[in-house]
């Protein structure tokens, strides 16, 4: 391969992962709630039912995440739950991590929302 091409190739592979890096920092904000929950998790139906009738999504960033059925969001919620000191053999959904602390189950979630939404 001739010098030139090779100066070509590195410059456009920084530019790619110079781009996917911060399209990945666009996508994670610091104020984002991340809800983990199940598809057939009747706590997390409680949860979901009173973020839809407080408008928490609107009020609040907010991501939510299956992780019955998704792989990846499965091990980002163990990771969220060691980051919280969480025991990851017990811990459940649903699970809410607000970037600082982890909230499990349904009553200590609304009440957190709760809390968020009166302020």
């Amino acid at each position: 391969m001739n010098k030139p091409r090779t100066v070509i190739m590195m410059f456009i592979s920084f530019w790619v992962v110079a781009i996917g890096i911060l399209y990945w920092f666009s996508m994670v904000r610091n104020d984002q709630i991340i809800f983990y929950y199940g598809e057939n998790c009747p706590h997390c139906r409680l949860v979901e039912q009173f973020m839809l009738e407080n408008q928490v999504g609107n009020k609040y960033p907010m991501v939510m995440k299956e992780i019955m059925n998704n792989e990846l969001n499965k091990k980002e919620f163990f990771k969220k739950a060691r980051i919280c000191g969480l025991n990851i053999k017990k811990v459940g959904i649903p699970l809410l991590f607000d970037r600082k602390n982890c909230y499990v189950g349904d009553k200590n979630i609304i009440n957190y929302l709760q809390q968020r939404i009166t302020k």
